[in-house]
């Protein structure tokens, strides 16, 4: 059985809990315009940690995969399942007894979730798994310099050149597979070359300060984007206050990386309950951000605006609250799922990953 470094699987839990942060923060409907600028940086920086949790997660698997060699068919086929089977649940569940939400373009997607990107993040975890081998085999003949030219140079163009010069070459968003890969080509980079990032030499306080610097930053964008659109310099949109802390911002990245690093020079543990834990995140993921939360639960039933004016520590600690409340109630939903349906879903697995291994066979390596 594959050792499973408890500190990492850590890492997973902390990462997913700051997605679902973020996404409570992101799509309730603040009235931000009527409020003062600190009352808005105080919301707003809670959608940081869902950019760097994403990261965290690409990190991860660039840093793992980039040491395997052959296909994880029987581990892409698991999430393939695993994404059909919330999806199609928490759509009947959404037909039956909120029928309005959902038209008839939207069931079609949630059908067929990975072809249609309904979930960005699992439709490009899996391509990213699929091709993995493949990008492995060309990142492992680069020599280290090679390696990190290509680093420096995606780094300026994905992040640099979109964020301070709107280069739309690079994506609207970085919510799309080339940010992801590079990200995963970043993890692989540290996973080669372990030596320069977990040694002796190590100073805790030299990443944290680079990882605390980041993170003030992105505070400070937030601030300066209200105060340009308090004084009618920019128009306002609630998309302009996260601009410097979305997908393509470098100041993510390097947070990211950074929390990566220390995490990576802590010492290794092993625990039973946190991996098992661990093992239903990607589940968690999905189903927090089925259309039933972002437009219903989360506005409706979670509907932190009603706490909008008041101290910020309530509303800090309400979505706090709210967040761990989802998290914990996922995460038993999904130990209840495998509980039951883990031996059927074995079969499925195997049965499709037999076909798919001699289709492989025939048709490549």
């Amino acid at each position: 059985m594959e050792y499973r470094d408890s500190k990492i699987e850590v890492l997973r839990i902390v990462s997913i809990f700051l997605i679902i942060l973020g996404h409570i923060a992101i799509e309730t409907k603040w009235n931000f315009f009527n409020m003062t600028i600190p009352r808005v940086v105080s919301i707003e920086t809670m959608w940081i940690g869902a950019k760097l949790g994403v990261n965290i997660f690409f990190l991860i698997t660039g840093y793992f995969l980039i040491s395997k060699n052959s296909f994880r068919i029987t581990a892409t086929i698991k999430i393939w399942l695993t994404t059909i089977f919330y999806s199609w649940i928490l759509t009947i569940f959404s037909i039956i007894f909120l029928p309005n939400i959902l038209n008839v373009e939207q069931i079609i997607q949630f059908i067929f979730p990975v072809f249609f990107g309904t979930y960005w993040f699992i439709t490009v975890y899996i391509v990213l798994m699929l091709l993995s081998p493949f990008i492995n085999k060309f990142l492992k003949k680069l020599s280290q310099s090679e390696f990190l030219w290509i680093l420096i140079v995606g780094f300026i163009y994905l992040f640099v050149c979109s964020t301070f010069f709107k280069n739309l070459s690079t994506g609207t968003s970085g919510d799309i597979f080339i940010t992801s890969l590079y990200v995963y080509m970043l993890g692989s980079y540290i996973g080669l070359y372990k030596s320069n990032f977990i040694n002796k030499k190590y100073k805790l306080s030299k990443h944290l300060s680079i990882f605390i610097l980041m993170i003030l930053l992105m505070i400070c964008s937030v601030a300066v984007m209200s105060l340009l659109i308090k004084h009618h310099l920019v128009s306002y949109d609630s998309k302009r206050l996260i601009y410097f802390i979305g997908g393509n911002s470098p100041f993510e990245v390097i947070a990211s990386m950074e929390l990566f690093i220390i995490t990576l020079n802590k010492n290794s543990f092993y625990n039973s309950f946190i991996n098992k834990i661990s093992n239903t995140v990607l589940s968690v993921y999905i189903r927090h951000t089925h259309y039933l939360f972002s437009i219903f639960i989360i506005p409706t039933i979670i509907n932190a605006k009603k706490f909008q004016y008041s101290n910020i520590l309530v509303i800090y600690l309400y979505c706090f609250l709210w967040t761990a409340c989802i998290l914990i109630l996922l995460i038993i939903i999904d130990l209840i799922r495998q509980y039951f349906l883990n031996n059927i879903e074995i079969k499925v697995i195997n049965n499709v990953s037999n076909k798919l291994k001699s289709i492989k066979k025939k048709f490549l390596i």
